[in-house]
Formats: C-alpha cells, structure tokens, sequence
C-alpha cells in the first residue's frame, strides 16, 4: 500500500509542476479555459479493494459511483450496492455491509482531453448486520438500521482521477483512492460550445 501512496504522490506532484511550468510557457487563459466544462460521470466502484491489500479485515464491495465537475471543481460520491439490506421487508437480522466514500478536489487540465484530479475526502467501510426490526420511514419508504462489528474503517481517504476526454464530448475516467478503485464513462459539455452559436 506504501507503494500505492507514494505513486499517487508521484504523479500528482509532476502533474503539478507541469502545470506550474505550463503556466509560464503558455497564456494563464489556456488553463481556465481547459476547465470551463460541466461533467458528469458515472461508473462502477470496488470499495474497499485497496484497503484489503494493506487489512484482511476488509474486501472489495461492487457500488456505483457518480462525480460532477464544473470550472475544475471536482466533486464524488460512492456506495455499495453489493450486501445492502437496508431496504429489505422482512424483521430478521440480515448480515451485510455499509461502505460510502465522498470526495472533493481540483482537476489539473493536462492538455484539451487530459485531466488529472487529486482529491481528498472520506472513506467508510464495516461490516455487520441490517436489524429488519429497527428502522426509519424516508421518501422511497422503509430503510432498516445498520450495526456495524466490533471493527470498522472510518476515515481520512486520498486519491487521483484520470480523466480522458474523446470526441469533446464523451469522458473515461478511471480513479484510484488509499480504499477504492473505479472507472467509467460520462460526459462533458464545454462552454466553449456555447459561444459558437451566439
């Protein structure tokens, strides 16, 4: 996991220097401009996959992740879907897992279909059990309350976005965090297409 960390380091901290160099070879307006987008993304998720390499404890749970980004301003959210008995009828006790991430960083565009995006925010991952006779009433209906065991990860979680875009519209990306990993398609809308027909 050290490995991991100090490769993410690594790239984040040369995609910066680049872009500090880059500031001084090239107009200040090619960097702005590179960042007036809106884009959503959405994909698959593994949380807890990184985690499990450095604690036994943990393992990989499938979930759902969705980002948006606007002037450069990243923000993402994911949680399991793997082993989510919150909204189950029944009263018995259903073992399964909790586990969400959210992030929020700043995309460092490369070059027009480039983006490298460091970020920083939470990471929860625990296992336990669904109490099917403890639960709360919301808009979509019942949702039972987790218990969690005696362990479980709450806490700080850093990670990059790779960010490729193709055709101006259609984004890849795939991210890497100290506890998930993901990767999936989205689309981006640059303002620049806007000022074409006006």
């Amino acid at each position: 996991m050290k490995i991991l960390t100090r490769l993410l380091l690594i790239v984040a901290s040369i995609t910066i220097a680049h872009q500090a160099l880059a500031q001084y070879a090239a107009p200040r307006s090619n960097f702005i401009e590179r960042n007036r987008t809106f884009d959503i993304n959405i994909g698959y998720s593994r949380l807890g996959a990184v985690g499990a390499l450095r604690d036994n404890r943990v393992r990989g749970l499938n979930g759902m992740h969705a980002a948006v980004r606007l002037y450069g301003i990243y923000l993402d959210y994911s949680r399991h879907t793997e082993g989510d008995e919150s909204r189950n009828m029944g009263i018995d006790k259903y073992e399964g897992y909790h586990a969400y991430s959210w992030h929020i960083g700043y995309s460092l565009p490369v070059c027009d279909w480039f983006k490298v995006t460091p970020f920083i925010g939470k990471a929860v991952w625990a296992q336990g059990y669904w109490d099917g006779s403890d639960w709360e009433v919301d808009d979509s209906g019942i949702v039972n309350n987790f218990n969690p065991d005696d362990w479980y990860h709450k806490g700080l979680d850093v990670g990059i976005e790779l960010n490729f875009t193709i055709a101006t519209y259609l984004n890849i990306f795939v991210n890497v965090t100290t506890y998930n990993i993901g990767f999936g398609l989205g689309g981006s809308i640059p303002f620049r297409a806007f000022n074409k027909h006006l």
